[in-house]
């Protein structure tokens, strides 16, 4: 009740009551007839029934796994809410043959497919598993899903690799963002629950995630009303695989490999279900060692005076990450599921750096700066999860979430420089010392219920509370007559409390074989203050909106569809971004927060062919307030150049997204993909500025299979020239190859790959506004030619058990820490 009326005051009375009526349909019984239920009975040659029987139900078109299950003591089996269409059943038992049945309809009626007799069979065997091969995309109404796990080069690569070959995908190295569609704020979510860690972590995470662990990927552009509004790029949702088995079962993979560095990796998954109790975990440790070359140059002109800057920055840098994931689900009777999730992290970065600076006046040298810098930046976390889902009956369910999480961030970093006026002309040097330490908690309360009404709706409805506090305690200490002394001006704490508060009601519509639709409204009001020690209310907001989402399915024939759909979306500012902060990359630049950022919004119109597997795509989106990373701000007497975020006054996109795949033969397969994305930049304040810009990413896979046990792949990917801010980053891309071998034994296999092959990915920002005094020229080795072997096995019982639909009521946070 407290968190109710947390809620109702935050929102308003209106908003209060319309929160009543919603959790009132919790007590609604449910009316009408629910989706199709699907039953029979496993019985053998002389009619006695098979208890434990495994059956599967397949879609009749591919064979594609929809669900799983066991026959009871009777034989008796069930498979319920199953949504229209073509399906076929296969059932099979240790010592008899597998059956599979007759491709059936269901249309809006429950079906009993009467007796499935099992007959011995000639040879004796094991065990029995059912494969459905999916194809490598699927175009869904709010969705593109990636099925990547019998992808060569995707098992022999990383996360990040897998997804940087996805459609309309692309990773920015620098920002450690990813954008989808053109658009920046992608919400990372990992079997259905949002991963929390730090933004500026996750591209690490990702590229230490093994892909052979990865089931699918879903790029969900069109978010439904129960996620939260954060991210108007929506979300990318990575499902792994061994989650859902009877027994004790799981997975391990070690990769080793060499770039310009070594780069090591290690990944263990386990799940045990035995009954009542599901515990399942995943361990996961990857070190990367590797050189960072940084190159810059700038102009600034002032009164006549041209300065310009050229830096030479090589840095080693190693990055180590831990990740730690464990749950536990307890099925307390037949309607209550309890369960605990706790996931830790650690991610520790170092790297040592001697750069070089050459200031030219006129195109005469002028001063030379030789730096030697050293960082650590340990990012720590831990994340408890307490969940309660309960079923009134099989058409309504209660879901009740609290979170906890808390993190910690230690980032000293170190600074020498040695100023010399002509080569070995030294006129003097300088040592800092700069630190920064940032724990952020989070206390998230939600609270989801949903019931179908009739065979032809579905509701889904719910309220959540979240409170953060934020502090960054900024410092930055000289060494100067043989100690260390405090720079006031460079001081600081700063101190950031938030509260949102959300509710939401979403309606699924299916009128009738042919068409579907969803209506879903979602409100969130938002409380922020940002306090300092001189200035209590340095930023104070308070501001509510309301998210709609708007779709229609449309299906044409049995091999074509129609979707289309429109919603509105918030990126809120990150933490980091509002709280300010200091980063010398050279001399004359530094990277600081900017306190003044206002949130955006975005409102987006979709709509979706699909053609038998090919599928076409366009969308446009408007976003106000957008929010750009590391654009400038030139003081030219100084000659100093701030990279601070900054509220950019729109952006406007427009995409086009094509997936063509092709089966040559029997043993080569392609899967091609194209997406051009027009945009336009509009920057605004007294010297408005509006770029515009088509850019082009185009993705290939050669798929080959040489012989039973051995497959080959050649993948790449060229992303054109596009727009950042003010900037305009460089085309690059990369082509990759792997070769799989299946060993003998159980689910074992080796993988050698090349990524990276033509060392195209070097991430380069230009500038040339000479009128703003922006003339700048950015280049980054972020990824260099890599050689890995992986090898990887699975192990224990392979029994399928239906997965259990759970998610964390943290909806957003962690992906707004950085």
């Amino acid at each position: 009740m407290i968190f109710m009326k947390s809620i109702i005051r935050q929102t308003g009375s209106i908003t209060g009551i319309i929160i009543s009526l919603l959790l009132m349909l919790i007590f609604i019984p449910p009316h009408g007839k629910a989706q199709s239920n699907i039953s029979g009975i496993i019985v053998g040659k002389k009619n006695e029934p098979i208890a434990k029987a495994s059956v599967v139900l397949l879609m009749a078109r591919d064979s594609s796994l929809v669900k799983g299950t066991f026959s009871a003591e009777d034989g008796l089996f069930s498979f319920e809410d199953i949504s229209d269409g073509e399906y076929l059943i296969s059932a099979s038992f240790v010592g008899l043959q597998q059956v599979y049945s007759s491709p059936f309809s269901i249309k809006d009626r429950d079906k009993n497919l009467g007796k499935i007799i099992l007959i011995e069979a000639r040879t004796e065997m094991n065990a029995v598993t059912i494969v459905g091969k999916k194809s490598m995309y699927e175009q869904k109404p709010d969705r593109l899903v990636i099925n990547v796990q019998n992808s060569v080069a995707s098992t022999g690569s990383s996360a990040l690799d897998v997804l940087e070959h996805s459609p309309g995908v692309v990773i920015d190295r620098q920002k450690n963002s990813i954008s989808l569609k053109g658009k920046e704020g992608v919400t990372l979510m990992i079997n259905g629950k949002i991963n929390y860690m730090p933004a500026d972590a996750v591209v690490e995470l990702l590229q230490g995630m093994n892909s052979g662990n990865i089931e699918k990927i879903e790029l969900i552009t069109v978010p439904p009303s129960r996620l939260d509004a954060e991210g108007n790029a929506g979300y990318i949702n990575i499902i792994l695989k061994n989650t859902n088995q009877f027994g004790t079962n799981g997975s391990f993979s070690a990769t080793l490999g060499y770039g310009e560095g070594w780069v090591s990796a290690a990944d263990l998954n386990f799940n045990h279900r035995r009954e009542k109790i599901n515990i399942y975990g995943n361990f996961s440790y990857s070190r990367v060692n590797k050189p960072l070359p940084v190159f810059l140059n700038s102009k600034v002109s002032n009164q006549g005076i041209i300065l310009e800057t050229h830096f030479l920055g090589g840095r080693t840098e190693t990055t180590e990450l831990l990740n730690a994931r464990i749950g536990i689900d307890y099925q307390a009777g037949k309607k209550n599921v309890l369960g605990v999730l706790v996931t830790g992290y650690q991610r520790r970065y170092t790297q040592t750096e001697n750069n070089e600076v050459f200031m030219l006046k006129n195109n005469q040298p002028d001063t030379n700066v030789k730096q030697s810098n050293s960082e650590l930046n340990n990012w720590r976390d831990i994340t408890v999860n307490l969940n309660l889902q309960h079923d009134f009956d099989k058409d309504r369910r209660l879901s009740v979430n609290l979170d906890y999480m808390y993190f910690h961030n230690n980032q000293p970093v170190f600074y020498h420089r040695a100023y010399f006026k002509s080569p070995g002309n030294f006129v003097y040097d300088e040592t800092q010392m700069s630190s920064k330490i940032t724990p952020i908690r989070f206390w998230i309360g939600a609270l989801d219920y949903s019931q179908k009404m009739g065979s032809h709706f579905y509701l889904e409805t719910g309220v959540k509370r979240t409170d953060a506090d934020f502090l960054n305690d900024l410092g930055l200490k000289k060494f100067e007559q043989g100690s260390w002394l405090t720079d006031s001006s460079q001081t600081a704490k700063y101190r950031l409390n938030e509260n949102y508060s959300a509710i939401y009601a979403s309606l699924n519509m299916t009128m009738d074989n042919n068409n579907k639709g969803k209506i879903g409204l979602r409100y969130e009001y938002t409380n922020s203050n940002l306090t300092t020690g001189d200035n209590e209310n340095l930023v104070d907001k308070h501001y509510g909106n309301l998210f709609p989402v708007i779709s229609f399915s449309h299906k044409l024939n049995e091999i074509a569809s129609f979707n289309l759909s429109y919603n509105i979306r918030l990126t809120r500012p990150t933490f980091n971004d509002l709280a300010p902060y200091i980063y010398y990359l050279n001399e004359t630049t530094v990277i600081t927060g900017n306190p003044a950022l206002q949130p955006a919004l975005t409102n987006t119109l979709q709509a979706d062919y699909s053609f038998k597997k090919y599928t076409l795509s366009l969308s446009f989106s408007r976003e106000n307030h957008s929010i750009a990373s590391f654009q400038p701000t030139v003081d030219s007497l100084a000659n100093k150049v701030d990279l601070t975020p900054e509220n950019l006054d729109n952006q406007k996109l427009v995409s086009v997204l094509i997936t063509v795949p092709l089966e040559v033969s029997n043993w080569w397969s392609m899967q091609y993909n194209l997406s051009g994305i027009w945009q336009q930049v509009i920057v605004g304040g007294n010297n408005p500025l509006k770029n515009a810009q088509l850019n082009i990413n185009f993705n290939a896979t050669e798929s080959f299979r040489f012989a039973k046990n051995i497959t080959a792949e050649i993948s790449g990917f060229y992303q054109s020239p596009r727009l950042e801010g003010v900037y305009t980053q460089k085309g690059y891309g990369s082509l990759d190859i792997g070769i799989k071998k299946k060993l003998a034994g159980k689910n074992g296999s080796l993988i050698f790959s090349v990524s990276n092959i033509l060392n195209s990915q070097d991430y380069v920002l230009t500038t040339n506004h000479p009128e703003r005094n922006l003339v700048t020229d950015l280049r980054i080795g972020f990824v260099q030619r890599t050689f890995k072997l992986t090898y990887s096995r699975s192990f224990g019982n392979n029994k399928i058990s239906e997965k259990r639909e759970r998610s964390t009521g943290a909806e957003e946070e962690k992906g707004r820490v950085r």
